[in-house]
Order: C-alpha cells, then structure tokens, then sequence
C-alpha cells in the first residue's frame, strides 16, 4: 500500500495536477450546503477539462501567431498547418492533455522542446516571424483586457457567486497563461533581437588506424587513441560544449561488426571532453562484460559536439545519429573471387555540422520535414528526433544499398516507379498523420526474392562490382538511359543517379550481366503487382535495382545523397559494413583530415587546430582541408584517401592532392599555435583566471610595433589616411571651381564591416566612431547574413568597388556566415574586385 501511495505521488506531478488543484477549490466554495457529491465531482471534472482547454489555447494561439508570420512572410501557405500551430505537438499528445490528471505542458517545467522551423532566415524576416508568437498572445491579453471590462464586469459584479468565481478563475488562467508563454520564449526573444532564429555551431571530429601490438586487447579504444579524443576534444570544444556523442565500432560474439556509442548533455560547469569520456569508457567496460571485442587490425573513434541556440541540449539531438536501429539482413560479398552469402549486422550512422535544408527528389525540392515522413513510410521505421540531421542518417539507410536485394529493389522502386511523393501518403499531401502506402515490407521481400533467385543462377559467372565487365555493362546502361530520357519522369531520375558512375575503359565483355537483367525482367512477369507496371518502367526498375545492389556502398551512397542535398555539410558516415573505412563530406561547412604515415593512422576534424593538435612536428604527418566552397568528399582509411570533387562530379588526381598537402613537421604557423591547458575541472573558474593575462598579452601586442596586430592595424589606418587625403583633395578643387553644392559622398563603399551578434554590434560601435574621425568616408555596416544574399543575387546593390576596404569581424573564426563571407571577399579581392580584406578576431 505504501509503494502504491509513493508512486502515485511521484507520478501527480504538481504542474500535471494544477488544473485539478483549481478546480476543486472553486467546487469546494461554491458548493458548501448546495450540490450533493454526484454533481460536485461532474462539476469538479467540468472546470478541470475547461482550466486545461484554456491553458493550451495559449500555446494553440503562440503557434497560430508563428504559422501565419511564416506563411505570409515566406509566401507558403502550407506553412500555414496544425503542425506549426500545434508546435509539433502531435494531436493526440494535445487531446490527452485535455484530461484530468494527464501530463500537460507548461513552459519553463517541461523539457519538451516546442519548435516551429523558421523558414528564410533573411534577418529581418526572423524578426518578425519571431514577434508572431508573442505578438499574438499579446493580442490574445489585449483582447481579454476589452472584452472583460465591456462584457464580464456585468457578471462579476452580479449575485451570482459561482459565476462569477468561474469566470474570474478562467480569465486568470488564460492571461496567466499568455504571460507564461511568452516570458518563456527564450529563442523568440532572441531571434527578435539577432535576426538568427538557429545557429549550429558544432564540430566533428575521430580517428581511423590500424592497432598496434602494444594495444591493450581488451580496450575498445587503446589508451593513446583516448589521448588523441582528449587532444582534439579540447581543441573542438570552441565549437560547443553542450552536448557530445562517441563511438567505437567493434566485434560481438558472433564476430559481427557492432557500435558502442555513448552521448551526453553537459552539465553547465562541467567539461564536455571529460564529462564525455567519463560516461563512454563506462559504457566502453560495459560492452566488454558483454562480450563485444575490438577489431582484429582498425581502430576507429567517431566523436561529435554540438552547441544548438534553436533548442535545449538533448540526448535524442545529440549526435551521432542512426534512423534505422541495427538490424541482421543478407548480404551479398564478393570475397576470394566469388560472390559469398551470409547474414550481417547492419547499422549505419552519421555526424553532422551545418543545415541539412531539403533533397531533390520526385523532380522537386523536398524539405527536410516532409522527408522525415517519407522515410518514416518507405523505411517502415518511425523517428523522434526532430532535427535535420537524423533525416540523413534515414537517407543512407535508404541509399546503403550494396549487396543487399531488398534495399536495392526498395531504393529502386521509389527511383524508378513511384509517380511523386504523395504516392507514400496515401495520394495526399504530405503530413505526419497521412496513412502511409509505400511498398509494404512484405512487398519488398517478394520483389527481392525474384531478383536473388535469378541472381544464385548467375553468381558464379558475374565479376566483382569493380570489374571492367560490370563497369562496361553500367556504362552501356548509362548510355542507353541517356539515349531513352523523354518525358518519362522515371527514365530521367535514373539518368542523373547513372551518371554518378565512372565511365570504364575496358573490353571486357558484360553478356553475363545482360542476361541477369533479361531474365529478372522475364520473372517480373509472373509476379501480380509488377507485372501491372508498364514495360518501360518495369525495365528502369530491374536496371536500378541492379546498379544499386553492385555499387552502392557507403562511398557511392555519400556521392548520391551530397549531389542533391541543400544546405550545408560537415558530414560523416560510417557502417558497420565499412569497418575499415568512413567517408567524410565538405559543403560549405569545413573539415581537415590528417595522416600520420609512418604510425599508420589518420585523424579529421571540422576544426584544423584539432588535426593540428596531433600531429604537429610529428614526422611524415600532413593535413589535408577538403575544399568547401566547391564541395568535395573523401573516402579514407588508415592509409589511403580518396577525393571526389563535386564541382567536377570527378576523382581529384593524386598529384592534385599531393600540391594540397600541408606539412605538419614544418607548419607555416608554428609560433602562434598554443595547445591548450589539459585537464581542466572547472571551465568557467578557468576562463575567469584567463582573462586578465588575456588581456595582459592583448594590450602587450598592441604595444610592440613589429606585431603582426599592430603591423595590420597601422595598414588598415594608412588606408583610410589615404582616402581621406584623395577626398579632401578633390574638395579643394570642387571648393575652388564654387562647385560645393554638387559634392556629394561617393558612390562606392570605403568600407564594408561584416558580422553576425555580438560581432555586429561591435561593428557598429566601431562605424560610428570611425565617422567622427573621417567623417567623409563612405562607411557600411551589414550583417554577414545579409551579405551572403547580396553576394549571390544583387552584388551591384553592395555598391564595392576596388578601392572598397572589407573589415570582417569572427569570434574566434567560428561565425559561419562571416566565415564564408570571407572567402568570398578573398576571391574578389584576389580578382581585383575590391580593395584589401582585413579580419578581426579574438
């Protein structure tokens, strides 16, 4: 009885039960001597059910706010939906609410994390969509403030007691409610005043090679791999600290290839890389009583930190990120010469730094919620987490597709056969609830069992998936779906996912595998439902399969996913089917990678000092960054790397990468690299201790004549020295010819300063001190955000000349849109498109 009493206790929490709490206080006054107990407790029920209907009309009414900004703002009416409105609430969660006693969300108590995706981030357009919410549950307050002292005074001041009572229980509980709302409306708040509704700034990071003698075999992770987690989790910590997942890929009993992984949100005074390990090497020594085992030759660490403003930190956000959970599936090898079957633990992960915005698919741009839903349906796997990066963990275990015939024929139907999106939803548009009629798990299982009957039949006369006669054969495709590309919508998206393929050069021939596709297509006949496609289709579909079940590894699925994804990627993907090897994506966001080759080991990271922080002074150790403007991705082992341009949809040459090499035994910036001081137990305690000598040593470079500080500083002066004196020369000669009232500033810009936030602001103050000192300087403040825009679609309207100075101000470098700002200002100033380019940074 009393366990019974202290659960029931535990489980009414005080928030749950609030409406019930006043509930039972009007009944108690108003039924004194009145109600018998059988209409009290209907009553009690009542104004309980009605407490928790006004509560979430306050939150019903902040999104409904946000819904409308965003549709007219975005020009999107389908933005304009009860997903926004209910803030991702799904409606049953919200009806629940509506009972007594049943958990109801309340700001500021709750951990669930209530979100409407901000669309254009254009600044001044996330202001107003940030004010939409509150805007509305301030209409909402100003509205019950009329109708109260119009309509309800009447009541309140009539002899009806227990009306009286209700209704004054009621209108506090709604305005308290709006009030509540809005106070905690932290990234509203916060979006009002940056023009940034969600910054990523996180950091991908690990290590792949081969283990050493040396090596501790019952470690997952040998002792100098967790230094070198150490030395670059300190180093990636500048990207974010509230939150960090590790992984480790390993062997369990049955020799299968497994993840260990761990992640964790970060205590506020803690240290992520230590709070981190602490809880992976636990569940490291866990795995190990388990039985799991580390890999016979590789060693391979995947790490990731995330610092979201858009939401709080938390565990289900946090990279690493799987859609689908591992799984035992057929796989098809090609080991020793001949095609081997066996069963294998499946499971691919990723980590992420950027925006994963939307995919081209169906011939459209498909934003990354609707294709959340659709891999819900086609994967037949749900997933909770809200974020954009999950839905390119879903997207590799719909692309992943190499020796397996269901995911292949799975892939290819939505390739080739699936009319549109819709035809996953039941023919209706896309959204959470729609019913979902994807090809059923069952039909996928039918369609790969014809396929692999036919394919046994063949198998020990098909060459490997590298081999000149499959190339020649994918070649021959290629060329033959190019030759059919009409009108058919099915024809061309096999096209552009052909063309990934590297065209071969070889004579080998590839009858062998013209005869599997002729006698699949024949099997297709005699199965109900695809035998009803057309023939056309039915062909397009069997070739797809076919190209997916032989080339689409993770490096090929990578390439794929890359070529028609927007947005912006530090992207890793790992498999347990590649355990020797990741593949590392750059796009618009960075990424370094570093080889050791005399220890046999390679390291990357977003952030280069943390590759530095390795390798540095080491012998025949070199870093590589992956070119993001122009979007490459990297397939790399222990002791080989190969580089895919994007740009050039073709493998960079190896002499290209050689010239790319940086030596880290002779590092061009050797003297200003510090490492950072280890072992850290209380950050912030560390911080304060800092900044005075900080700002000792700022103050002291400042000083020294021959710092490179003072050196740019004294430059940047000279120059606008320079425009002052031209200005007020050309004013003397306008002053002489008594042309005074034809002066007019100049045209063109004299100097643009750039940033984001605090960076901004910084930017201003210093504008407008600037323009007390020269006063006829032309000077521009504008966010990096909005230059970005300009730079893409009206560059004329930045008014730069190649006179123009750009002052770009980055906290520590880590600004992104500052950051790609600067590189494109570094391409026209290198164009002699514009002046000098300076930098200012902490």
């Amino acid at each position: 009885m009393k366990v019974t009493q202290l659960l029931l206790v535990q489980s009414l929490d005080w928030k749950n039960i609030s409406p019930e709490i006043g509930a039972a206080t009007v009944v108690a006054v108003i039924s004194i001597g009145n109600l018998d107990l059988c209409w009290a407790f209907l009553l009690f029920l009542s104004i309980a059910t009605l407490l928790r209907l006004v509560w979430n009309s306050a939150i019903f009414i902040h999104g409904l706010g946000h819904a409308i900004a965003i549709a007219t703002l975005d020009r999107q009416l389908n933005a304009l939906n009860i997903i926004n409105i209910l803030e991702h609430r799904s409606i049953a969660v919200t009806l629940r609410s509506l009972l007594p006693f049943e958990p109801i969300f309340m700001p500021g108590c709750d951990r669930a994390d209530l979100w409407v995706a901000a669309g254009d981030r254009t600044p001044w357009r996330i202001r107003i969509k940030a004010l939409g919410g509150v805007g509305f549950n301030l209409l909402a307050i100003a509205l019950l403030w009329q109708l109260s002292s119009d309509s309800f005074g009447n009541i309140w001041t009539s002899n009806c007691q227990a009306i009286s009572l209700i209704s004054t229980l009621f209108n506090q509980t709604f305005l308290g409610a709006n009030l509540l709302i809005i106070l905690s409306s932290w990234s509203d708040l916060a979006a009002l005043v940056t023009g940034v509704a969600e910054i990523f700034c996180c950091g991908n990071f690990g290590f792949l090679g081969q283990r050493n003698a040396s090596d501790d075999p019952r470690q997952l992770l040998p002792e100098r791999v967790v230094n070198v987690f150490h030395e670059m989790g300190r180093e990636t910590e500048i990207r974010g600290e509230q939150a960090g997942g590790g992984l480790v890929v390993a062997t369990n009993r049955d020799n299968q290839t497994v993840f260990v992984g761990k992640k964790v949100v970060n205590k506020k005074r803690d240290n992520l890389t230590t709070s981190l390990e602490t809880a992976f090497a636990a569940e490291r020594r866990k795995a190990a009583l388990a039985g799991i085992k580390p890999l016979e030759s590789t060693v391979m660490g995947v790490w990731h930190y995330r610092f979201g403003t858009s939401g709080p930190p938390a565990v289900l956000e946090t990279h690493w990120h799987e859609w689908m959970s591992a799984r035992q599936a057929s796989i098809w090898q090609f080991l020793d010469g001949e095609w081997v079957h066996q069963y294998k633990n499946v499971n691919h992960r990723i980590t992420h730094n950027g925006d994963f915005d939307a995919w081209t698919l169906f011939d459209r741009s498909i934003g990354n919620t609707e294709l959340g839903w659709w891999l819900e349906r086609v994967l037949h796997t749900p997933n909770h987490a809200r974020g954009d990066s999950p839905k390119i963990a879903g997207m590799m275990d719909l692309l992943v597709t190499q020796g397996m015939w269901d995911a292949s024929v799975r892939l290819a139907y939505q390739l080739a056969i699936a009319p549109s999106i819709e035809s996953a939803f039941g023919g209706q548009k896309p959204a959470v609830d729609a019913p979902n009629t994807a090809p059923s798990p069952q039909d996928i299982s039918n369609w790969a069992a014809t396929f692999e009957n036919i394919f046994v039949l063949y198998r020990k006369l098909l060459a490997a998936p590298d081999s000149p006669a499959c190339s020649q054969y994918f070649c021959c495709l290629e060329h033959d779906t190019l030759q059919a590309t009409t009108n058919d919508r099915s024809v061309s998206q096999q096209s552009w996912y052909c063309q990934l393929l590297t065209a071969p050069n070889s004579p080998v021939s590839s009858q062998h595998f013209n005869d599997l596709e002729h006698d699949i297509l024949q099997a297709t006949t005699n199965d109900s439902s695809m035998s009803q496609w057309s023939w056309q289709r039915r062909v397009t579909f069997v070739r797809t399969a076919i190209h997916a079940f032989f080339h689409n590894d993770l490096y090929f699925a990578t390439k794929t996913f890359m070529s028609r994804a927007e947005g912006s990627f530090g992207l890793v993907t790992v498999s347990t089917l590649e355990e020797g090897r990741l593949v590392l994506s750059a796009q618009g966001q960075p990424m370094s990678i570093g080889f050791n080759w005399q220890d046999a080991y390679m390291v990357y990271a977003s952030e280069p000092a943390a590759v530095d922080a390795v390798l540095l002074n080491l012998p025949e150790s070199y870093r590589l960054d992956l070119d993001q403007k122009l979007g490459e991705i990297a397939l790399v082992s222990s002791q080989d790397i190969e580089v895919y341009s994007m740009s050039q949809k073709c493998e960079v040459a190896l002499s290209e990468l050689k010239a790319r090499w940086i030596s880290m035994a002779d590092h061009p910036y050797l003297p200003q690299i510090k490492n950072p001081e280890n072992d850290i137990i209380d950050p912030i305690a560390a911080d304060l201790r800092d900044i005075p000598p900080t700002l000792a040593e700022i103050k002291l470079s400042w000083q020294n004549s021959d710092s490179l500080d003072r050196q740019s500083a004294d430059y940047l002066v000279q120059l606008f020295c320079e425009k002052a004196h031209k200005f007020e020369q050309k004013w003397q000669k306008m002053v002489r010819a008594g042309l005074t009232e034809h002066m007019q500033q100049l045209p063109s810009v004299d100097l643009l300063v750039t940033g984001v936030e605090n960076s901004l602001w910084l930017g201003e103050r210093f504008a407008q001190d600037l323009k007390i000192v020269f006063p006829r300087l032309n000077v521009r403040v504008i966010s990096s955000n909005e230059v970005l825009q300009q730079l893409q679609h009206d560059f004329s309207s930045l008014q730069l000349g190649k006179d123009s100075i750009v002052l770009a101000i980055t906290q520590s470098g880590q600004t992104f849109p500052t950051v790609q700002a600067i590189n494109t200002f570094d391409q026209l100033y290198r164009q002699d498109i514009i002046g000098e380019l300076f930098i200012l940074t902490t």
